[in-house]
Order: structure tokens, then sequence, then C-alpha cells
């Protein structure tokens, strides 16, 4: 019983962190994922436009 609690505890208090990195990594490749996005419709945009 004793094992398995502090097993539960470790795995409770790593997941906060392996939330935050994932959050991270998810705002990061949203960003990129973004600024891609821009990127495309600023080079499709600009042989209409000029």
């Amino acid at each position: 019983m004793n094992i398995s609690n502090n097993l539960r505890q470790l795995k409770f208090m790593k997941m906060p962190v392996k939330d935050e990195e994932e959050e991270v990594k998810k705002r990061e490749t949203l960003g990129t994922w973004l600024l891609k996005e821009i990127t495309k419709t600023k080079t499709q945009k600009k042989p209409h436009t000029f």
C-alpha cells in the first residue's frame, strides 16, 4: 500500500511539469504554425496585389 501511494504521489508531482512542457510545446508549434500561415498568405497575396 505504502509503495503504491508513493508512486501515485510521484506521478502526481511529475504530471504538472509534463503538462507545462506540453503546453509550451503547443504554444511554440501554434506560434510557428501561425507564422507559417501568415507567410503563406503573404506570399500568396503578393503576386495578386503586385
